[in-house]
């Protein structure tokens, strides 16, 4: 057979099958801390005492040493799992690094190596022997070097599990230690059996009773511990955990004071050991903090400020809160203080913060507004409310559409949707488009989109820029740019080294170059050489300093020919007032050149002329007159000989002459106008200069004429005056082709004005006469004129102003009023019943009774008055700074006046009234035909009051 179960293999097997038990029912709380280690440690004790029953019960030696090997393994892991358990009770575990676990598990993994392989080496037993010759006989073992290892392996850990225990028991309070205490006295009775195992005190037969000892007695013990006591219990594990960790310094204190528990930050807060307060009071241990005792003392929370070990003050949150059991009765207090020194910075750092941004936020330069995802506005700054127009109260709480016109809202909620769907890739852009003000104007603006994610969800803030003065300066550069590209004037921008970087079409038309030939060159490229080196020295000794050069430069264009330009060059500086370009504007002056060298010329002539006008006007004798002409003309235009030809009827005559070898004899030649081979008479009939390169080549036909003609070069010039010519001036000059159109052009200049000399010196006297007459036809002209003036203004029948006199007055006055601040009265005037006074007596009587009033009112009018006759029978007085009341009274004394004086009609005595209206500016109105208006419908209330008397304008 191979088994023989005693009743001590029995015994052993009930207590592997307890423990077992033990261990697999605390498996259902395996997420209490140590309690995976516990049952870990019972499964295996289990195990040792299985295979310690099943050794003993094996017949088979074999068996009996499998059993054995498998104990060896066991006992290993139990001071493993044991030892793990009592560090995570400990709350060592943070101490022990995975390095340090995988270390402890070395030997019970390579025990099972060593079991396993016993037979190859022997190192577990040196010699296995049995006891006796009977079968299924206990076995006697030599242990070998690695049972001694493992052996001192197992006694090591419990005995550094004894220490952490002893040390918890001293360190921790009585109401703690207790539980340590107990998981010391569940390992004395395993030590005991496994000491008198070792020691062979019992026979080797009795391991039941060894086995029972260390196994029941300890499982039961630990079993009742943690389950009962619950010695790992999560809740009180984790709060001793989370307490110890804690932050905040924590004091549990009894109903004396005493310090029951207190934790590591507390300690370290007041700079003491856990030693150091065993059997302390509250008041020992916080005698550190003078003053803040006694608040200690009752149950509140408040902040203080003190100083721990000697650093900077600290500000505490201490809250102390009594403790009671579960009847109501008080056990002690505790007290927590938690340092919020870093808490309150910051809160003042927020709150410096909060400033700064509000401070940042209204002093932005652009609006900002901040939207829910709704686009409800939450928020807006200062600029917002300058852009837009509306209050702070009529933008919160709105929608954004306040501000952003109609057909651009569907732009910017596209806009918006697009940083929603792709809120954390989606790069800051600017969204062009426009506002609106409350005023309904529109405004160029710019919107950058931000979108925030907070707690309580996400806000844009949209970031405003109004455009208004960017989109004018745009344009401004747009114009400035058009009207640099279509300027008559070329225009060139270098770098600082003079290479050209742009230049305008008209540089280019000037130049002849292209702007693709001359980007990149520098202007040298024109250059003439007939320019003085000097001068360019000048130039860019100028521009350099940072001063605008202006002159004139001598250059040549693409094809070789000179150029004149007038160039303005200036310098243009960066930000740091650096200069990095150079703006240069030329024109093309060489026909302006050209034309004031001609100018210049014709300066001289002009003199020439004056000069020869003063002296001509010197005289009126006829002979000087004409001998100045001849000296003077030879000073500009030279000549061999030269005569001075008047017209008669239809003839031309010679009256002056110089240069001939013998002048009487020239003086009186006369010629038909007739003539048509004459050159003489075609000047008269042309009326124009005509020049005759040379006469011989024009005569060639006629031997007669060439045989008396002495010069070559000839030049006749009509001397005209209005429309009328009188004569001409020939020259001579023994060259051919001599004379120019040049000449010809001063010469007919010069011709005119000694046409008039001569005509002066000749009409003299007429125009004398002819003078005085036109002196006086301009005297009966004024006279004329002045009289048609005044008949223009003037009544004919009265002699009183008329009504376009007056349009024209009254506003005049009333203009001058306003500037200066005072009033103008006007009075309307009108006859009573005129009309049946002149159906009765004629218009003829009618018309005098009229000229009475007119003359009336000249009369007694004030000289800054104005009386007119407005019409018919109707009369205006404009009186200025006269007030309503002086302006009634003189009203009255004109209309008690007129209802005096009678007018004698054959044989009959007639007399009339009137009705007059008075009315006020700016009383009763700012304009003229309002002001008239009112005096009209006054004197009209007058006459439906009664007729012959005064009334004021309502």
């Amino acid at each position: 057979m191979t088994w023989q179960f005693t009743s001590e293999v029995l015994v052993v097997l009930l207590t592997a099958a307890t423990a077992l038990i033990f261990g697999i029912i605390s498996l259902r709380w395996w997420k209490t801390p140590g309690i995976i280690f516990f049952s870990a440690m019972m499964i295996a004790i289990g195990g040792w005492a299985l295979f310690a029953g099943l050794e003993a019960a094996a017949i088979p030696i074999t068996l009996k040493i499998f059993s054995a090997k498998v104990q060896f393994v066991k006992v290993a892991f139990i001071a493993a799992f044991w030892f793990l358990l009592i560090v995570q009770y400990t709350h060592q575990e943070k101490k022990l690094s995975n390095w340090w676990v995988f270390v402890l598990m070395v030997i019970p993994f390579l025990s099972i190596y060593m079991a396993a392989s016993e037979g190859s080496h022997h190192w577990l037993w040196g010699t296995i022997t049995p006891l006796s010759n009977t079968p299924g006989a206990p076995l006697e073992y030599t242990q070998a070097w690695w049972s001694s290892i493992s052996t001192a392996y197992f006694t090591l850990l419990f005995f550094v599990g004894v220490f952490i225990l002893i040390r918890r028991i001293l360190t921790t309070p009585k109401s703690m230690s207790w539980k340590s205490l107990l998981f010391l006295l569940g390992i004395i009775p395993p030590l005991l059996s496994n000491l008198v195992y070792q020691t062979g005190l019992l026979p080797i037969n009795n391991i039941q009773i060894l086995v029972m000892a260390g196994v029941c007695t300890s499982g039961v013990i630990y079993f009742w511990g943690i389950y009962y006591f619950q010695t790992l219990e999560y809740a009180s594990l984790s709060r001793d955990v989370i307490i110890d960790n804690m932050n905040e310094g924590v004091i549990v204190l009894d109903c004396q004071d005493r310090i029951y528990n207190i934790n590591a930050t507390a300690l370290h807060m007041l700079g003491l050991e856990q030693r150091a307060v065993k059997k302390k009071t509250l008041s020992d241990i916080i005698a550190i903090w003078p003053g803040i005792a006694d608040t200690f003392r009752v149950p509140h929370d408040f902040e203080t400020e003190v100083r721990i070990n000697g650093d900077a003050p600290k500000t505490l949150n201490i809250r102390t809160t009594n403790l009671k059991d579960k009847d109501g009765r008080p056990t002690g207090r505790m007290v927590v203080w938690r340092d919020i020194t870093q808490y309150r910075q910051v809160e003042a750092t927020l709150r410096d913060s909060e400033a700064r941004f509000k401070a940042l936020f209204q002093s932005a330069p652009d609006a900002i507004i901040i939207t829910d995802r709704n686009s409800r506005i939450v928020l807006v700054n200062n600029q917002t409310i300058t852009l837009f127009g509306y209050s702070m109260q009529e933008l919160l709480g709105n929608s954004i559409e306040v501000v952003i016109p109609e057909r651009f809202r569907e732009a910017y909620y596209k806009y918006q949707r697009a940083f929603v769907d792709e809120i954390d890739t989606r790069p800051g852009i600017s969204l062009p488009l426009a506002g609106v003000r409350k005023n309904n104007r529109e405004i160029p603006i710019e919107i950058a989109l931000s979108p925030i994610k907070i707690p309580s969800g996400l806000i844009f803030t949209n970031i405003i820029r109004d455009l208004t003065i960017r989109k004018e300066a745009e344009e401004q550069l747009r114009l400035q740019s058009v009207a640099l590209e279509s300027a008559a004037n070329g225009i060139m921008i270098t770098d600082r080294n003079g290479n050209i970087q742009w230049a305008n079409p008209a540089y280019t038309r000037i130049s002849g170059y292209t702007v693709e030939e001359v980007i990149g060159k520098n202007p040298r490229i024109q250059r003439s050489g007939m320019v003085a080196q000097d001068v360019y020295s000048n130039l860019w000794r100028t521009i350099l300093s940072g001063n605008v050069w202006h002159g004139e430069l001598i250059n040549r264009k693409k094809d070789g020919s000179i150029i004149i330009e007038e160039q303005t060059i200036a310098p243009v500086k960066d930000t740091s007032g650096q200069i990095n370009h150079f703006i240069a504007i030329k024109q093309d002056i060489t026909e302006r050149k050209h034309a004031e060298e001609v100018l210049s010329k014709r300066s001289e002539q002009i003199g020439t002329l004056n000069r020869v006008m003063r002296l001509l006007s010197s005289t009126l004798d006829l002979s000087k007159v004409l001998d100045m002409i001849l000296h003077e003309i030879q000073q500009v235009i030279p000549y061999d000989s030269a005569s001075v030809w008047l017209c008669k009827d239809d003839s031309m005559e010679i009256i002056a002459a110089h240069g001939f070898s013998n002048p009487d004899s020239v003086i009186g030649t006369s010629y038909s106008l007739s003539s048509k081979d004459n050159p003489n008479a075609q000047v008269i009939r042309l009326r124009m200069p005509i020049i005759e390169g040379d006469l011989l080549s024009t005569y060639t036909g006629s031997k007669e004429m060439q045989s008396r003609i002495k010069n070559r070069g000839w030049m006749g010039v009509p001397m005209i005056i209005g429309d009328r010519v009188t004569g001409m001036l020939a020259f001579d000059k023994n060259v051919p082709n001599f004379y120019t159109q040049e000449q010809s052009q001063f010469a007919l200049a010069f011709a005119s004005q000694a046409a008039i000399a001569i005509e002066n010196a000749r009409l003299y006297s007429d125009a004398q006469k002819e003078l005085a007459e036109r002196v006086e036809a301009e005297k009966k002209l004024l006279q004329l004129q002045k009289e048609l003036e005044e008949q223009a203004i003037r009544d004919s029948l009265t002699g009183l102003y008329n009504r376009r006199f007056l349009d024209e007055t009254l506003a005049r006055e009333l203009s001058r009023a306003e500037r200066d601040k005072y009033s103008v009265s006007v009075v309307m005037l009108d006859l009573d019943h005129f009309k049946t006074f002149n159906d009765t007596y004629g218009h003829d009587v009618g018309d005098m009774m009229l000229k009475q009033l007119g003359k009336l009112l000249s009369s007694h009018v004030r000289a800054g008055d104005i009386a007119c006759r407005f019409g018919g029978e109707e009369f205006v007085v404009v009186m200025p700074k006269a007030s309503l009341t002086v302006a009634r009274q003189r009203a009255n004394d004109w209309r008690s006046k007129f209802e005096t004086q009678v007018l004698i009609h054959e044989g009959e005595v007639l007399s009339a009234t009137l009705s007059a209206g008075v009315a006020v500016y700016p009383l009763h109105g700012t304009s003229s035909d309002e002001i008239v208006r009112k005096a009209d419908q006054a004197m009209y209330a007058a006459k439906a009051a009664g007729r012959n008397q005064v009334h004021t304008a309502q």
